[in-house]
């Protein structure tokens, strides 16, 4: 089996664990939190333990469950305005923008194994520029 594959399989867990992560650091660190993400990050159970329920080998259902994260934290840095934050809170909320950012743009240009077109997020640069401009207000 050509390591690429697997390879490539790791680095998406990766993405996916990391971005289950730093969602749910930020409803635990930022204030209301917990609300937020009940009620903006519908993609997931985000209480749940463990992997999520998927086949593993299936690229469209790992592409499909990073679209729901990226979207997730996308509408949760939109909600919160990081120039009220400090602290803890502010960390939650720049890890998670730098994560979103950082996972779905290398899942946005991976080519996958059998070199379809990787990830798209249509949202994603408008997403994540709003919440550069807000933050730089």
């Amino acid at each position: 089996m050509d390591s690429t594959v697997l390879d490539d399989a790791f680095a998406r867990q990766d993405t996916i664990t990391q971005l289950i992560a730093t969602v749910r650091r930020f409803g635990w660190d930022i204030p209301g939190g917990q609300d937020l993400v009940v009620s903006h990050a519908n993609g997931y159970d985000y209480t749940r333990t463990g992997m999520p329920d998927i086949a593993w080998d299936d690229q469209d259902a790992q592409y499909g469950l990073i679209s729901a994260f990226v979207t997730d934290a996308l509408a949760l840095l939109a909600v919160e305005d990081p120039k009220t934050l400090d602290g803890k809170a502010a960390d939650a909320y720049a890890l998670l923008a730098v994560v979103a950012v950082v996972d779905g743009a290398l899942e946005q240009f991976r080519k996958p194994a059998g070199g379809a077109a990787g990830f798209r997020h249509p949202g994603f640069q408008r997403g994540f520029a709003g919440c550069l401009h807000r933050a730089g207000e």
